[in-house]
């Protein structure tokens, strides 16, 4: 390890050792591995696909269906430019030009609906860990629709649902593609 990297560590070390064990986050997200998984990818972010809403009674009948699901409505505010979301810790804010919120911003702006599913493997800024910390989610779906901002979260004994969802979205072709 270079003295550079065993800085960054001791650095970090240091700043966990100010929390008491109840103030600890619940999950501390190793910096290493965020940037590791970063740097794997020339572009982290084109793994995060917005896709557009044709099927708008497939995705309402398919939501109907699990209304145990967390949905957390949002709103635009022009005059911070930033998204909104009511959730189960409180108001969340979020920039409208940072991470995938910027490219929700154009949609939003443009009046296009839209939707962005996220698991594990494309949360590169792991939202689902902020919206879902204290339900556990295993993903989350942005959605535009009918000039409406949801986040919805899938928790583990949902991931059939997730993967149902995704269908709706992702062309079967695709995901052998993407599989390959």
């Amino acid at each position: 390890m270079d003295n550079d990297q065993s800085l960054i560590n001791l650095m970090i070390e240091e700043t966990l050792k100010t929390y008491t064990k109840e103030e600890r986050p619940m999950d501390v997200v190793s910096l290493e591995n965020y940037f590791e998984k970063n740097r794997r990818s020339s572009n982290p972010e084109s793994k995060m696909l917005f896709y557009s809403v044709k099927e708008k009674h497939e995705i309402v009948k398919h939501l109907s269906l699990a209304p145990e699901l967390s949905v957390n409505r949002g709103i635009y505010m022009n005059a911070t430019k930033a998204f909104r979301f009511h959730t189960h810790m409180g108001l969340i804010d979020v920039p409208a030009n940072w991470s995938c919120f910027a490219r929700l911003n154009e949609k939003v702006q443009n009046k296009e609906e839209s939707v962005l599913i996220l698991d594990w493997d494309n949360d590169i800024h792991h939202l689902i860990q902020v919206f879902g910390a204290h339900e556990s989610w295993i993903g989350m779906m942005i959605l535009w629709m009918d000039n409406e901002l949801k986040i919805v979260g899938f928790k583990a004994n949902e991931g059939e649902f997730l993967e149902e969802i995704k269908n709706l979205f992702i062309p079967p072709a695709a995901k052998l593609k993407e599989a390959a």
